[in-house]
């Protein structure tokens, strides 16, 4: 697997493998959970730009842990959240295909038109069924 990279660093058993992105107050790293090898996704905040409520508690930690057991097809994951002394990273499921916009280059290179129909009313369709859930949630 990934075993002969070198880390950028470790946060409990999150071994961080790569920087995937870089924007203002985050930062996205490819990781590997060294207990069952699998690859995950982190995203960090920096603690300074977080808001903190009147337990100590950061914003972005109520909602990691709001969103920790949601467990719906449409909906990536959210398998854990770490806090350090200078970030907060939550720590999602991996999806290697990208983003929306990738799978449209994608397509339209593999096809050589545009999403039909019948494809936007798919995922439209999956949208709206991952919204529904969490909505459902009460979140």
């Amino acid at each position: 697997m990934i075993n002969s990279q070198k880390s950028i660093k470790q946060v409990d058993n999150y071994l961080f493998v790569e920087e995937i992105k870089t924007a203002e107050k985050s930062t996205v790293f490819l990781v590997v959970d060294v207990k069952n090898k699998k690859l995950r996704v982190a995203k960090g905040f920096l603690n300074k730009y977080l808001t903190i409520d009147n337990q100590g508690d950061t914003n972005i930690k109520n909602v990691a842990e709001n969103l920790v057991n949601l467990n719906h097809i449409n909906i990536v994951s959210i398998q854990n959240y770490k806090k350090t002394a200078n970030n907060i990273y939550i720590i999602t499921e991996y999806c290697n295909g990208g983003n929306l916009s990738d799978y449209q280059k994608y397509y339209i290179n593999i096809n050589k038109s545009q999403f039909n129909e019948l494809l936007i009313q798919k995922i439209i369709r999956q949208i709206v069924s991952g919204l529904e859930f969490i909505h459902n949630q009460k979140i």
